[in-house]
């Protein structure tokens, strides 16, 4: 259970670390982005954004780090954290290579996956 766990952890941060090192930082003169809708919690979260194709690298990374953020806290068997370590690693590679629709079919498979749980 806890090399599941620290595999989970490792996945998150693994995509967290890339979303932020590809990440220009934003000018000083760039307000804040507002939001209206209340933030959603969990799987939800990472619905929301899977579902909304992105438009740069940056954003596709960050939809995939959303999801690996809804593996936390959750035990996976061996065979679905070999899926998911797959999955990510095919996203990412969709997400580098601009094919963001691709990425956002292989999201819906990745959050099948954890939600099959």
């Amino acid at each position: 259970m806890i090399m599941r766990m620290a595999t989970a952890a490792a996945l998150s941060l693994l995509l967290a670390g890339t979303a932020l090192a590809q990440s220009p930082a934003p000018a000083p003169s760039d307000p804040p982005a507002a939001t209206t809708a209340a933030p959603a919690a969990g799987s939800e979260a990472a619905s929301a954004t899977a579902e909304a194709e992105p438009t740069t690298a940056d954003a596709c990374i960050a939809a995939a780090a959303s999801l690996g953020q809804s593996t936390e806290g959750k035990s996976f068997s061996e065979e679905k954290i070999e899926k998911l370590d797959q999955l990510f690693s095919r996203m990412e590679t969709l997400c580098d290579g601009k094919q963001f629709s691709e990425a956002m079919a292989v999201a819906k498979d990745i959050k099948t996956v954890i939600d099959g749980d």
